[in-house]
């Protein structure tokens, strides 16, 4: 099991990559939960909540809607994602600081060596 910080690190890290490729709508539901929790970790409490209300708003309309795609249009689904989107570009940075803030508990590795 990996120490809380690099949970935190590892699960954030994937995400942000996993909606670099498959886009925000997708997302907001990878692995929600935990997710929702290290983004607050992280300080990131708006996109936390942004989340979580896309994710509400999805439900909301999955019962109407006749496919993904038509939930994705409505307007206010949009929106949301948007603002997830723009939240989300500080994530690299504020990632980074989180490293160097915690540089002791990450391994350190050099030609196989430690350093």
């Amino acid at each position: 099991l990996l120490p809380p910080v690099l949970q935190t690190f590892m699960l954030v890290y994937e995400w942000h990559e996993y909606v670099g490729w498959e886009g925000m709508e997708c997302g907001i539901f990878f692995e929600s939960d935990h997710t929702h929790q290290q983004l607050q970790a992280l300080g990131l409490l708006e996109l936390a909540q942004k989340m979580v209300t896309a994710r509400i708003r999805y439900d909301e309309l999955k019962d109407k809607a006749e496919n993904f795609h038509e939930i994705t249009e409505d307007d206010i689904f949009k929106m949301l994602i948007i603002h997830c989107d723009q939240l989300a570009r500080e994530v690299d940075s504020i990632l980074l600081q989180f490293v160097k803030d915690n540089i002791d508990v990450f391994p350190c590795r050099h030609n196989r060596h430690e350093l």
